[in-house]
């Protein structure tokens, strides 16, 4: 089991590569993250989202159909 600081290092990278659209995670030197490291990234993640899966919200929640629709849709004053 990786340690606390790995996992919370991988979970970043996880979420990181969400948040730029990559296909797969990766390490911020854009090497590809195992599949020992994404499960240990999600591990953590899933302890404040319980059904994280980046498969499943890269290609369904993270679209950017659903981007421009949540930007579309907010009230916020910041956004024209």
């Amino acid at each position: 089991m990786p340690s606390d600081d790995t996992e919370q290092e991988l979970a970043y990278d996880i979420l990181s590569s969400l948040l730029h659209g990559r296909a797969k995670p990766t390490h911020i030197d854009k090497s590809e993250l195992s599949s020992e490291e994404v499960e240990s990234g999600e591990e953590l993640i899933k302890q404040y989202i319980a059904d994280f899966e980046y498969i499943h919200y890269s290609t369904s929640v993270f679209t950017k159909d659903n981007l421009l629709k949540s930007f579309d849709e907010e009230d916020c004053l910041f956004i024209s």
